[in-house]
């Protein structure tokens, strides 16, 4: 079996993407590469890394499939839910589902519309 390495994002603006994944989903700029075609922002997502990918001269539309959402963990999924409210944040769904008899999702967007989701395991 392979270890996760990290998982990459197409992003629109780079500092509001950046503010994002680290205010709401308290993830921590670990590094960053950027030339006159991209730029590249590493998040540290608990083991995980997030590449966040900034092409300058086009945003190239990705379909469902390529990637379709990245999962954190959270402790209290009803407390995690309220702070994307508050944040403004589009939640997807009017309620959080119930995955199994221990374990509750819910699913959100990010700014650029990525799909993003919170999971609490009881």
């Amino acid at each position: 079996m392979y270890k996760m390495d990290h998982v990459g994002v197409r992003i629109k603006d780079s500092k509001i993407s950046t503010e994002f994944y680290c205010n709401i989903l308290g993830c921590e700029v670990v590094g960053t590469l950027k030339n006159e075609e991209r730029e590249l922002i590493f998040l540290r997502a608990g083991d995980g890394v997030i590449e966040l990918i900034n092409k300058f001269n086009h945003y190239e539309e990705r379909s469902a499939g390529v990637v379709d959402h990245i999962a954190f963990t959270v402790d209290n999924l009803d407390e995690a839910i309220k702070k994307l409210k508050e944040s403004g944040v589009n939640i997807l769904g009017d309620k959080p589902i119930q995955v199994t008899e221990s374990m509750r999702v819910i699913f959100f967007e990010g700014p650029d519309r990525e799909r993003l989701e919170f999971v609490e395991k009881r």
